[in-house]
């Protein structure tokens, strides 16, 4: 997950969020996914957003984004996360131990 990665999930989600409730509803959350190249089947569609939204009417920012995030996590390579950090960590060096499940 880079940091420009995050900053196109807010973008996404700001710019469906028209209502300014800081909550997507299913078609407004369905849109951002595919805006994002994300398209589901209608059935998929609404199982995604019922288990991203709690069973609730709204999904609101922070589950668009732990969603985004655990989505993406999933296909990022190890070289893609040291990345990341050293993009977090402006080029400075650090030391990373990395701990395997």
């Amino acid at each position: 997950m880079t940091p420009d990665q995050l900053e196109e999930f807010e973008a996404v989600f700001l710019h469906f969020d028209r209502d300014r409730t800081n909550s997507l509803g299913n078609v407004e959350f369905g849109a951002a996914l595919a805006s994002l190249g994300l398209n589901y089947e209608p059935e998929e569609m609404e199982q995604v957003f019922c288990e991203v939204s709690g069973g609730r009417s709204r999904v609101n920012f922070e589950q668009f984004i732990r969603f985004m995030v655990e989505l993406y996590e999933d296909q990022s390579t190890a070289e893609q996360v040291l990345l990341a950090f050293r993009d977090v960590a402006e080029g400075k060096v650090c030391f990373c131990v990395w701990v395997g499940r």
